[in-house]
């Protein structure tokens, strides 16, 4: 249960002025000896030690996580029950000495009652308030109707004082749990707008990423892309025109095509990168099939893949880092692996969470490779699994071959 900001602090105020009122009249009846009744000097000092273990109970916040939704009923219980208890006494002697005194018997306890009743009606619905005015006005007459003794007291002015004070209760905590309740609507109102404003701010964080990557998609396009192009037709030209003979610079001529071929690859997986069209216009699940059966029939793969039947909607951040991930560890797998066949798995779980699994049954990974430092390639996809709040688990395959990557995200409650 969420207590409401300030509750806590207020009625730890209104504990501490009871504390300090009680250890006053237990001062002064040991200043003035006598001062009070033998009766009454018991209920201060017994007033003392349980107002001061209510506040040392308001005070301990671990005991708010042990009792929970049980916490502050207690408190308010103790605060309701307690000073119409320790009130009987001085009822009693007040009703023998004085009849036309029942007035101030009633009503004495509007102070010691009203602060419980604000915390009742700013905590709880109006329901619970309604409660708690019945429950002190039935008391209050048990307690009218059998501490009277020999007096006798007509029964209509018994019902009347305790009615009109019930009644009193009843309207000052049903306007402070009406206002309690707007509040509480108006602040909900206000979360969902900021949701909604959060939701935004994302959206055009994202689009604005998007523009910038295709600007960056263009530039690598018309420049390096290009560049290494041109560069390796004129090698594959002057690669004609040498003579065979001169296999040094034969040689060269191969390592500098094969070099600036790779660069050329590597520049248009970059551009295929900055673009992932495919996420926008498939879905996770289509732009994820689409990769998995490009990148095997690239490396001559088999391909098992696995499917959930309904995979929930994940934020676009997320959706691109599955992807990513699983870009890069297909690629790893053509390079490195030598395998055969791909294994694909992915799994929705509760509460946004999900398992992806890529399993090859090549020559595994070895020691080098998996520390992150060593491996560019392996620390990129454990910082992107990381911005999602994902763990990625690499090792080796079920039979001791290949490798299993596992991007692992538990749903949040």
């Amino acid at each position: 249960m969420i207590i409401e900001p300030g509750l806590l602090r207020l009625f730890k105020i209104f504990v501490f002025v009871q504390i300090v009122l009680f250890v006053s009249l237990v001062a002064m009846d040991v200043l003035i000896f006598e001062f009070f009744t033998p009766i009454i000097r018991a209920r201060n000092i017994v007033s003392v030690f349980v107002w001061g273990g209510l506040f040392a109970y308001l005070s301990v916040p671990r005991l708010h996580k042990i009792l929970k939704q049980y916490y502050l009923p207690i408190a308010l219980i103790v605060t309701s029950v307690f000073p119409m208890i320790s009130n009987q006494p001085v009822l009693k002697l007040t009703i023998e000495r004085n009849m036309p005194a029942i007035v101030f018997s009633v009503w004495q306890l509007l102070p010691a009652l009203f602060v419980p009743l604000v915390l009742i009606s700013w905590q709880y619905p109006f329901k619970v308030v309604a409660l708690f005015c019945i429950y002190t006005g039935l008391f209050d007459f048990y307690l009218l109707t059998t501490v009277s003794g020999t007096v006798y007291i007509p029964l209509w002015i018994v019902l009347g004082l305790v009615s009109s004070r019930t009644l009193s209760f009843g309207v000052v905590g049903y306007m402070i749990s009406k206002l309690m309740s707007n509040q509480r609507q108006q602040r909900a109102e206000l979360h969902l707008a900021n949701l909604q404003l959060v939701k935004q701010a994302e959206a055009l964080e994202h689009l604005t990423v998007t523009r910038e990557r295709n600007r960056l998609a263009r530039e690598l396009h018309d420049t390096l892309a290009h560049t290494l192009s041109g560069m390796a037709v004129n090698l594959e030209a002057i690669k004609t025109v040498v003579p065979a003979r001169k296999k040094e610079v034969q040689k060269m001529l191969d390592h500098s095509l094969t070099a600036a071929r790779k660069g050329l690859n590597d520049t248009r997986r970059a551009l295929r990168d900055l673009r992932p069209t495919q996420l926008e216009d498939l879905g996770l699940c289509g732009a994820l099939q689409n990769l998995l059966q490009l990148s095997t029939e690239r490396g001559e793969l088999k391909l098992i893949s696995h499917f959930p039947d309904h995979m929930p909607a994940l934020m676009p951040e997320v959706e691109q880092a599955i992807y990513r991930i699983t870009q890069e560890a297909l690629e790893n797998i053509i390079r490195h692996a030598n395998a055969t066949q791909i294994e694909f798995s992915l799994e929705s779980r509760a509460n946004s969470g999900y398992l992806m699994r890529i399993c090859d049954d090549g020559k595994g990974i070895s020691n080098e490779e998996y520390t992150p430092e060593e491996h560019f390639g392996i620390r990129g996809m454990r910082e992107r699994a990381e911005s999602i709040g994902a763990v990625l688990l690499i090792s080796a395959g079920s039979d001791g071959k290949g490798t299993l990557v596992q991007l692992l995200k538990e749903g949040t409650a």
